[in-house]
């Protein structure tokens, strides 16, 4: 990294003057180291200033997140609620229906039994006449 190269530029220049060892050069190694001090921080600075604002997009990205996944959360409850509801509708809507059927079916039972009836009577009504007429037809016959 930049900091790195800066440190290793420093210690290249302390080498350096070391083995020549001259005053000129001791000065301008002590500005360098300064100087890459001062650029060290500045680079310091810099990426603490960048991580701090990365930190702050990714904690606004989890709120947006949490946000998103709050809303699709209800959005699914009401999805289920609506389903739910429609279920019961039909269900009540069937079973309303299956009722009405029974009814209408337990009615025209009950209209045959009664035309049955109304039936057995007029038979039952035709042969005693028949039963009568025949009688009268044999009354006539021997007498």
């Amino acid at each position: 990294s930049q900091t790195a190269r800066l440190h290793q530029q420093l210690a290249n220049h302390i080498q350096d003057a070391s083995k020549s060892g001259t005053e000129d050069e001791l000065s301008a190694v002590k500005k360098d180291k300064e100087r890459i001090a001062r650029q060290a921080k500045e680079s310091q600075a810099q990426l603490l200033g960048e991580l701090a604002s990365t930190k702050e997009r990714l904690v606004n990205s989890e709120t947006k997140l949490q946000e998103v996944q709050t809303t699709m959360g209800n959005l699914m409850d009401e999805h289920k609620s609506k389903i739910d509801t429609m279920r019961k509708s039909i269900r009540a809507d069937a079973e309303k229906h299956q009722q009405e059927m029974r009814n209408q079916q337990e009615s025209m039972q009950a209209k045959l039994r009664e035309e049955k009836q109304r039936a057995r009577a007029e038979i039952d009504k035709l042969q005693g006449e028949i039963l009568n007429l025949k009688r009268k037809g044999k009354e006539e016959k021997t007498a």
